[in-house]
């Protein structure tokens, strides 16, 4: 054997059936048995070792298999925590060295940021949202963090948030030239400022809260298994009744809890619109009202939230609002004759959505136009444009919606009705009203049906001295009341993904 050759020889030894690996070591050797080939059932061992070891040839090292690296255990009593994605160029960089730190702390439980991608449908933006996904998660706070270039220098901004609320724990921030440096200061700097916030908000041991669902599944079981003994049980089939209790409930994914960030809303909707115009305290002249029966109406409206395709957060909220409805060539009475008339009504609004829970509160401003021309010179033109602001209040409860909502205007412009041969000192003021009640179909298709009310007063200024040749009266009134079915389309953002 040459001297020079290393520690440690392996050959194969072929015996029938089976195949023997030796593995020769100074002073002693180890057999360890593998499966083996039938051709090989008359060689001996005595042969192969002959075979295997020729005089002064080097066989060749065999190494060991690695030990496999012990898992830490985790302490009931740790913080368990989740890190979501930063926000800002660098975020993944920065937020890389975080995970590192924590995960280097004997009292951190981390938990995986795809366990909290799951949870996007709940995170809104909304301390509601924050505080279902952490307490699905069961972990004792959220940490966000938002990175931003300031006058050359990376600032990271770090925000808490309690899993038991959904508010705010405290806020910290670090700066750094450059995003590797800003990394190392987090990662040295972090635990030590964080780990307060974390000891104010600490929950009973995660050991305790299982002991705690333990407790609480068994109680269910055992009251299911009660139900189902006090239950008549068929005679043709026999039930265990043990499966049955430890068989959990199914859950429900109710397709109606909606987008909780959509960028984009589209509705359309048909129906019937009604117009009825009439002259208050006529005095003179030879004035006639105005009746539309129901005719058919068409409305398209579309709602643009361009803060919702980044992050769902308050600002998300923010959007842009445009309508348009119309009802042509319908025929219309007056005092006995049918004339044709042609309606139209837009808008363009800005408008706030402030999530209230499953609520939400809708701030509008804006503007709203509405032109009715009527055959002939019986009535006057209406081509009102205004302005004016208005309050819309909405609740999503499982797959049902209702929304509820109001406006008031003001006139800037109202058409042949303020014309020099009409009413040219009149001024005029809009309201409205609407109700709408629904499903959430899917998650992105409601199904809606509501109504309308809109009512324009014009104030005939008679006092000028130069009453209109078509006759005086003391206000005029132009009301509008649809009814329609709709379908509204909520586009969502990939916000909650992250």
């Amino acid at each position: 054997m040459d001297h020079h050759a290393p520690d440690r020889l392996a050959c194969t030894v072929l015996k029938p059936r089976r195949v023997r690996r030796l593995h020769l070591s100074e002073p002693a050797f180890r057999l360890t048995w593998l499966p083996g080939e039938r051709w090989a059932r008359r060689v001996t061992l005595a042969s192969a070792l002959a075979l295997c070891l020729p005089s002064g040839a080097a066989a060749e090292p065999v190494p060991l298999p690695e030990a496999p690296k012990p898992t830490r255990p985790v302490d009931p009593d740790a913080y368990r925590v989740v890190v979501d994605r930063f926000e800002g160029k660098n975020g993944a960089l920065v937020r890389a060295g975080v995970v590192e730190a924590l995960e280097a702390e004997d009292n951190v439980d981390l938990v995986s940021i795809r366990l909290l991608d799951e949870q996007s449908e709940l995170i809104d933006g909304s301390a509601d949202g924050y505080a279902a996904a952490g307490k699905r998660l069961n972990v004792i706070a959220i940490v966000r963090a938002k990175i931003r270039k300031k006058d050359d220098r990376q600032r990271i901004t770090f925000t808490v948030i309690r899993s038991r609320d959904g508010t705010a724990a405290g806020k910290l921030a670090y700066e750094a030239e450059k995003p590797e440096e800003l990394r190392d200061k987090v990662k040295a700097e972090l635990w030590r400022e964080l780990e307060p916030l974390l000891a104010a908000e600490r929950k009973p041991s995660a050991a305790a809260a299982r002991a705690d669902a333990d407790d609480t599944a068994q109680q269910l079981r055992d009251k299911r298994k009660a139900e189902l003994e006090a239950r008549p049980t068929p005679p043709a089939e026999e039930v265990d009744l043990e499966e049955k209790a430890d068989t959990p409930p199914p859950e429900l994914d109710s397709p109606g809890r909606g987008s909780g960030c959509p960028w984009l809303e589209l509705e359309a909707a048909g129906g019937i619109l009604r117009r009825t115009f009439d002259y208050t305290n006529e005095q003179s002249g030879a004035l006639r009202g105005f009746r539309m029966p129901g005719e058919p109406m068409a409305r398209l409206d579309a709602t643009f939230f361009p803060w919702a395709l980044s992050r769902c957060r308050f600002s998300s909220g923010l959007g842009i609002s445009a309508g348009f409805e119309t009802a042509s060539g319908a025929q219309a009475q007056l005092a006995g004759r049918s004339l044709t008339h042609v309606t139209f009504g837009t808008r363009g609004e800005l408008l706030l959505r402030i999530p209230l829970g499953t609520a939400w509160l809708t701030p509008r401003l804006g503007y709203a136009g509405r032109r009715f021309l009527v055959q002939g010179d019986f009535v006057p033109d209406i081509d009102a444009h205004a302005v004016g602001g208005g309050l819309d209040f909405g609740l999503r409860a499982g797959i049902f919606v209702g929304e509820l909502g109001g406006s008031m205007r003001a006139a800037l412009a109202a058409g042949q009705i303020r014309g020099d041969e009409w009413f040219p000192d009149s001024s005029a003021l809009g309201y409205d009203a609407g109700l709408q009640l629904g499903l959430g179909v899917t998650r992105w298709l409601d199904v809606l049906v509501g109504g309308r009310f809109e009512y324009w007063v014009y104030q005939l200024d008679t006092t000028t001295g130069n009453p209109s040749a078509n006759g005086v009266a003391d206000s005029a009134t132009d009301a509008y009341l649809r009814g329609e079915l709709g379908l509204r389309f909520n586009v969502p953002s990939h916000a909650g993904a992250r």
